[in-house]
């Protein structure tokens, strides 16, 4: 329990800071194309560094700490936070996802059927590019990872997984929401979408009974 109110204060905490500190360094989405941004006032593309906070320092109050993880998140946010500024070519982004999936399902798998193992790479490519997708609206992006989070920490709970890191990630987009709601102060942004991809494809790989890749 501590872990779920930890991460949803961080996430707000920060998605407040953002909102400050998007203006005074230039790091604001502005509404200038109406076929991709639905928002009407600018709002700062930030939020995603606070979830990424949130999982993580959640993580550590609980001793659960995951280095894969937290390398192959950090590699997404810093990928994200470049492209929100100064849009990468789709190949790039492309290949630095490829490689953060590598290192989530690589580094902390113990063995298993290398074509699940490949199978565990594109469904981390695919989550991470699913989610970015849905980060147009306000709201809809990390309205939709909460109710995947929890729908993780359901099912994983029925099979008698831990489901500690699936309601953690859903607190932190819990709070991240009540400024990314309907007038949007603070978007996840790339990076953010990213992240919340590759630690929902996580979470799903890891919430099967005996592992779906043995993570």
């Amino acid at each position: 329990m501590a872990g779920v109110i930890i991460a949803a204060v961080v996430s707000l905490a920060w998605a407040l800071f953002a909102v400050r500190l998007g203006p005074r360094i230039g790091y604001v989405d502005r509404p200038d194309d109406p076929a991709l941004k639905a928002h009407e006032q600018p709002a700062v593309p930030l939020g995603g560094v606070g979830v990424f906070l949130a999982i993580h320092l959640a993580a550590l109050a609980r001793g659960g700490v995951d280095g894969t993880l937290l390398a192959a998140s950090a590699l997404l946010l810093v990928l994200g936070l470049v492209d929100d500024r100064r849009p990468l070519k789709p190949v790039t982004r492309l290949g630095v996802e490829f490689i953060a999936a590598v290192v989530l399902v690589f580094g902390g798998a113990s063995g298993g059927d290398p074509l699940r193992l490949g199978a565990a790479v594109l469904l981390v490519v695919l989550a991470v590019n699913a989610v970015n997708l849905f980060d147009g609206l306000d709201g809809l992006a990390a309205s939709a990872g909460l109710v995947a989070a929890l729908g993780v920490a359901w099912f994983a709970s029925g099979h008698g997984i831990e489901a500690a890191g699936a309601l953690e990630l859903a607190a932190g987009l819990g709070g991240f929401l009540l400024l990314n709601w309907h007038p949007a102060r603070v978007f996840l942004g790339d990076a953010g979408a990213y992240v919340v991809g590759l630690v929902l494809a996580d979470l799903i790989l890891n919430s099967t009974p005996g592992g779906a890749v043995e993570l």
